[in-house]
């Protein structure tokens, strides 16, 4: 088993955003577009 971690593309944001969906966390329209806008190197995502 192997498990990857990246910088987040913003190809991911729909994805990360329908995984805080699931574990009951509603991010706003926009809220995760702030962060990675603020810091796209800064945003990571796990696979």
């Amino acid at each position: 088993m192997s498990y990857l971690i990246r910088p987040m593309e913003l190809a991911d944001r729909p994805l990360v955003i329908r995984w805080a969906q699931q574990e009951g966390f509603c991010p706003g329209i926009g809220d995760l577009g702030i962060f990675y806008d603020t810091d796209n190197g800064g945003v990571w995502v796990g696979e």
